[in-house]
């Protein structure tokens, strides 16, 4: 593998030369295929891993990576954390790293100089969190050499050039670096084998938090814009049934994994743009204004969270369900409101707020009275979890 890493370093710069992705040049063959295959002897004998690498996604990109999956963590480079090889953009070291992915905090936050500074408090919320696997570690003289600051991929004087590669910097739980032309008799091999099994102790302790998780706690101690881009609302659009063939399967199909990825943070982030909304909305009603009421903020539980008021002055019963995403095609609602959503009828609302970031939404779709759309057969439920108690 080190050889392989010194040729591609080699080859890299005419390759990043051509701008657009070559599937028949070397460069290409070695980052997408010869490189991640060069860690399939080093993890075998290890189980749930997977290799990964890119080379750019059309365009070519001035550091290249190939990694390692813990698939109990990630299967995707978008998503988890994950052991990854990163070159530097100048292709003269190669950094071992162990950071999260990315692109949620970007989606959320924008490319800013604010978002990598989150960034890196989100990996520092990572070293605490695993600071204790670490002194249990039984190869101490490893962690001790471990860098806990930004990785260095060269990205520096600051630029608004390479903010892929800025991002991984900050991303960097932990990491090792190494000079591609000193490889031979360094510890790489070594070191690799020790940080894999870093990795494998860390996504199996329940304590160790998503990076979903990470993200909201960020959204929390981040201070979110006042200028909120508030949309559009439209009326709820049926969805298409889902169509059932013979390899559907019969139990039920929820993740909880999945379902935990819009942290509580999202979730409240989309209140307020609700609570915005609204307040807009009756912007020339200030008898009714006054009147509306953040129950959630409130720390009021009446199975739902806001009570608002439409133009007629008629009151208005409102659960927020937001998503970082586009689609939502199920939800989550909890007794408590489905219990209010049948005691108020048409005066309850489910608010579907999409695409939910530090700056707004993209959109708001409105359920009025969703029981009866459940009564029609046009929702269905599906129980998913039982409370069991332990007295009765």
């Amino acid at each position: 593998m080190l050889n392989l890493i010194k040729e591609l370093s080699e080859l890299w710069p005419s390759y990043y030369a051509l701008t657009k992705e070559d599937s028949k040049n070397k460069a290409y063959k070695l980052i997408h295929d010869t490189l991640p295959k060069s860690l399939r002897p080093l993890n075998e004998g290890k189980k749930h891993l997977l290799v990964a690498s890119s080379g750019g996604q059309g365009n070519i990109t001035a550091g290249p990576w190939f990694a390692t999956f813990d698939e109990r963590i990630t299967t995707r480079a978008e998503e988890g954390y994950y052991l990854v090889f990163l070159f530097s953009i100048d292709m003269k070291k190669i950094v071992l790293e162990l950071g999260f992915a990315t692109g949620q905090f970007t989606k959320f936050y924008g490319v800013n100089k604010n978002t990598y500074k989150i960034m890196r408090d989100a990996a520092l919320m990572m070293q605490e969190a695993t600071t204790s696997i670490c002194n249990d570690f039984p190869h101490q003289e490893f962690i001790t050499k471990l860098n806990r600051e930004p990785s260095d991929l060269s990205t520096l004087p600051p630029t608004s050039k390479h903010k892929l590669q800025k991002g991984y910097e900050q991303a960097s739980i932990y990491s090792l670096s190494y000079d591609i032309d000193k490889l031979e008799g360094s510890s790489l091999l070594e070191d690799y084998g020790l940080f894999l099994e870093l990795y494998q102790r860390i996504a199996v302790d329940p304590l160790v938090p998503s990076v979903e998780s990470l993200l909201g706690r960020t959204i929390e101690n981040s201070p979110l814009n006042t200028e909120l881009n508030i949309p559009a609302a439209t009326n709820f659009s049926i969805r298409a049934p889902k169509k059932v063939t013979s390899n559907t399967p019969s139990k039920s199909s929820f993740n909880g994994k999945r379902r935990s990825k819009d942290a509580k943070a999202v979730g409240d982030m989309g209140e307020k743009i609700v609570l915005a909304f609204e307040k807009n909305k009756l912007s020339n009603h200030p008898e009714l204004l006054d009147k509306i009421v953040h129950e959630e903020a409130e720390k009021n539980r009446p199975g739902w969270d806001i009570s608002s008021y439409n133009e007629n002055g008629e009151k208005m019963r409102i659960e927020v369900k937001a998503s970082s995403t586009s689609i939502i095609n199920s939800l989550t609602i909890t007794s408590n409101e489905w219990q209010a959503a049948k005691k108020y009828g048409d005066s309850y609302y489910i608010y579907l707020v999409y695409d939910v970031t530090a700056r707004g939404a993209s959109r708001i779709e409105i359920i009025k009275n969703p029981v009866e759309y459940y009564n029609n057969q046009l929702f269905s439920i599906q129980i998913e979890s039982y409370n069991l108690k332990l007295n009765s």
